[in-house]
């Protein structure tokens, strides 16, 4: 019955958002930041897709502000978000932090994607013998033809994790260059914020030992006293 019911409240959405304009859907959708092109049905869609978000966003709010203080509490700490005294207050921290999580599951799924189109791009190019000795590498099931071999080390990638793995390489790197871009003192602030020690021995080691291929031996410490005590050498000077 509620299945029905719900289907019912669907069709009746879809009814009234294809009872407006063309340039009606637009702005409605423009208004909201979103994305308005595409036909007719296709603004439907979106219209669609958005309303049912925006339902499901209030329904959520509503099953949180129920709850009753203590419960909303613990929900908060156990996530690592900062609790409070009031229910408002408490309930947005936690939906915007859902939010967030969908907001970086939806990118990462449109990764998986990017991936997946550049790898069968990569496929596509090899011969039909090529893709059956990669499926036999892998041991996988070799198939009758040259695009089912493509959907099966497709398919492999995804599952076996070698997406997830490109994925995450790339994320490092991104995070890498945007780490690189600031100055010193934000990077040791993050350091200290994520309780992480920066000045590891091993690191100050590798970075000497960097400076040393290319500019020579550097003098510091117990090595520096050392070489001071030392005697200058004489210039050797050839016999007359």
């Amino acid at each position: 019955e509620q299945k029905k019911q719900e289907e019912e409240a669907a069709a009746s959405k879809r009814k009234e958002f294809r009872a407006m304009s063309i340039e009606e859907l637009k702005k409605h959708l423009t208004k909201k930041g979103q994305e308005a092109t595409g036909k007719k049905e296709d603004l439907v869609e979106a219209a669609f897709a958005l309303a049912a978000r925006e339902d499901a966003a209030a329904a959520r709010k509503a099953k949180l502000r129920a709850m009753d203080i203590e419960t909303l509490k613990k929900r908060l700490a156990s996530k690592g978000l900062p609790t409070g005294k009031k229910r408002d207050a408490m309930v947005e921290t936690l939906l915007a932090h859902e939010a967030e999580l969908q907001a970086a599951a939806e990118a990462w799924e449109c990764k998986v994607g990017d991936v997946l189109e550049k790898r069968r791009a990569e496929l596509e190019e090899k011969t039909a013998s090529e893709l059956k000795e990669m499926c036999s590498a892998k041991s996988l099931k070799l198939g009758v033809g040259k695009q089912e071999r493509v959907e099966t080390l497709l398919e492999e990638a995804q599952g076996g994790g070698e997406v997830d793995r490109i994925i995450a390489a790339m994320n490092k790197e991104a995070r890498r260059g945007e780490l690189l871009a600031m100055d010193k003192a934000a990077v040791l602030e993050i350091g200290e914020a994520a309780e992480v020690d920066l000045l590891v021995k091993e690191v100050m080691v590798e970075r000497i030992l960097l400076h040393e291929d290319e500019f020579g031996a550097a003098k510091g410490g117990e090595g520096a006293e050392e070489e001071a005590k030392r005697p200058a050498k004489r210039a050797r000077t050839g016999k007359k």
